[in-house]
């Protein structure tokens, strides 16, 4: 159980990551976008 309790904890440490470098990633793409409207879609 301890060992099931430790991946849990590290996929959920993965999941906070991934989660803020969408947010930050979002934020970028929401200043892009006044700039350019559908140049950043080949990049994703």
């Amino acid at each position: 159980m301890l060992r099931h309790y430790h991946i849990r904890g590290f996929v959920f440490r993965i999941y906070y990551i991934v989660r803020t470098k969408a947010y930050f990633e979002m934020l970028l793409v929401s200043k892009f976008t006044l700039f350019t409207s559908m140049d950043l879609i080949p990049y994703y």
